[in-house]
């Protein structure tokens, strides 16, 4: 329920795989946390508790580190058909 509606909101907001990173990544580190992603639903009116963005978190973050980063995303979002780019324009936007 949560990952369909974790969706639709980010491909209602961006049109490609860079522009949904950023959108969520808004301290441009690389990653998206707990956090970040709980702010997608709080935008979209959503409530979900920090438990629930927790479990989100942990259910795609495959490598353990607890974030979210640009293919971890992808897996979550299940971009194949969706977006056409790869997060190339990412790099560019955060902060070094």
């Amino acid at each position: 329920m949560h990952v369909q509606a974790f969706r639709r909101i980010i491909f209602s907001e961006a049109k490609s795989l860079t522009e949904a990173f950023l959108l969520i990544d808004t301290d441009r580190s690389g990653f998206c946390d707990a956090e970040e992603l709980r702010a997608v639903f709080v935008r979209a009116s959503i409530e979900m508790s920090a438990e629930e963005v927790r479990a989100l978190v942990d259910a795609y973050d495959s490598n353990g580190d607890g974030k979210i980063d640009l293919k971890e995303l992808t897996m979550l979002l299940n971009t194949t058909s969706r977006f056409n780019d790869s997060g190339r324009g990412i790099k560019r936007n955060l902060v070094t």
